[in-house]
């Protein structure tokens, strides 16, 4: 999935080191990632990551909305993107400048909604992980290992091309039904031979090629405190 991207500076102070719960990278569905839960708002998150780790950006969501959106430590492999409920602002009916400033001027938010972890073009693995040792850029060998059990995803443009549609029964099982979104990367002439309908089984495919394709997104809402 390709997202535009407009980067805004947020703050611009010394990055707060030394602090233990800055140092989480677990991932516990759906409560949290790290220390980012339904219930830290964006000064907190400064406060714990520092702010000079955070920017906002206005992102295009699959369904063609744009969205203003704070991103961690952009560029490293602690890279996520966090979109919030208490932002009810319209970017999609003003103006693309007058949406970045929009983005850049609203106050702290307080209400995490959604996570997004993706991929990067450099390809390195993010540090964000599961219990599991589930993480984006996992290939899809070990997360079939891992899951004990097949995994099945989408090869059908039309309807999420990668998208994982099913872990039959393993590990995993669970966790999935967290996610809002978790997708595998791969080149379609990899699983062209392996194509029966419009999803492909990862026992349909060797080895070498499950080694060449990776989780490239997980996407999954916080549970708020009330739920």
């Amino acid at each position: 999935m390709v997202r535009k991207k407009i980067l805004l500076p947020l703050l611009n102070i010394c990055f707060v080191g030394q602090i233990s719960s800055a140092d989480d990278n677990l991932i516990i569905f759906p409560q949290r990632v790290g220390e980012i839960s339904a219930q830290l708002g964006e000064d907190k998150l400064a406060t714990i990551y520092g702010k000079n780790n955070l920017t906002r950006e206005i992102l295009l969501e699959d369904d063609g909305r744009s969205r203003c959106a704070t991103i961690l430590f952009r560029g490293t492999q602690r890279e996520l993107s966090i979109f919030w409920r208490d932002d009810s602002s319209d970017y999609d009916s003003t103006p693309p400048s007058q949406a970045q400033e929009k983005c850049a001027a609203n106050g702290h938010y307080r209400k995490p909604e959604r996570i997004d972890i993706t991929l990067g073009a450099d390809r390195k693995p993010s540090a964000w992980r599961t219990v599991e040792g589930v993480f984006v850029g996992i290939s899809l060998l070990s997360l079939e290992k891992i899951n004990g059990a097949p995994v099945e995803f989408e090869v059908s443009e039309s309807c999420g091309n990668g998208g994982i549609l099913s872990w039959r029964g393993g590990s995993l099982e669970k966790s999935h039904k967290l996610f809002s979104d978790s997708r595998i990367s791969f080149n379609p002439e990899d699983v062209e031979v392996a194509r029966k309908r419009d999803v492909v089984s990862s026992t349909d495919l060797s080895d070498s090629v499950k080694s060449g394709m990776f989780l490239d997104r997980i996407s999954f809402y916080l549970l708020p405190a009330t739920e």
